[in-house]
């Protein structure tokens, strides 16, 4: 009787861990999957906008902006770039700084998504890391340019996957942009970045994009 009941305990326990396994794996599976989907969705939303030429190019890419804001956690990425002196500005600033920084990086990087004409955003392969994170290994092909290698950083916040950084090449745009930040904050303070964004966000609405 007592060997019955350790023997039904052991298949039990064994069960419940490939269950657990399994739905692990599944998780996994389903995260990266969605991680995938959000890129390729981006990528042909840019295309759809900025392929209407009833619309001047100004107009096309600053509804684009509109439209993919939400995908990208800029709030978290905001955070980082600036790093420890975050926790010292005011809530104004913080709100402030924030929607500056999604201007001018929705500006800067949405052209990475492959929307212009003959350009071409192509999915290599997507990359599990860690619990949260996966990441999308694409490749931006344009016409008479050198193919750019863009790695989407994605994270899932209360399952949704939204994008917290791009790697160009192999180089970080969120670290990039914390070391470049940190000089301008040690010289010349918040308001200082703040004035810089707001410069930086001038030049690149009065260029285009692609």
């Amino acid at each position: 009787m007592l060997l019955s009941h350790f023997k039904s305990l052991f298949i039990f326990t064994v069960a419940a861990g490939l269950s657990f396994g399994l739905a692990a794996a599944s998780n996994a599976e389903d995260r990266s999957h969605r991680a995938e989907k959000l890129v390729n969705d981006l990528s042909l939303n840019a295309k759809d906008i900025l392929s209407r030429k009833e619309k001047s190019l100004e107009e096309r890419e600053s509804h684009l902006i509109q439209s993919i804001g939400d995908n990208f956690h800029l709030v978290f990425i905001g955070e980082f770039v600036v790093g420890p002196d975050w926790g010292k500005m005011s809530e104004m600033q913080q709100e402030e700084f924030i929607e500056l920084f999604q201007d001018f990086y929705l500006r800067a990087y949405s052209s990475q998504l492959g929307g212009y004409p003959e350009d071409e955003l192509v999915i290599i392969s997507t990359l599990k890391k860690g619990s949260k994170d996966s990441f999308v290994i694409t490749e931006l092909n344009r016409p008479k340019r050198q193919t750019v290698s863009i790695h989407w950083r994605i994270r899932e916040f209360e399952d949704k996957p939204q994008i917290i950084d791009i790697l160009i090449d192999g180089t970080s745009v969120a670290f990039s942009h914390r070391e470049g930040f940190s000089k301008v904050l040690k010289n010349d303070g918040i308001e200082g970045l703040i004035d810089l964004l707001k410069i930086r966000a001038e030049r690149l609405s009065a260029q285009p994009a692609g």
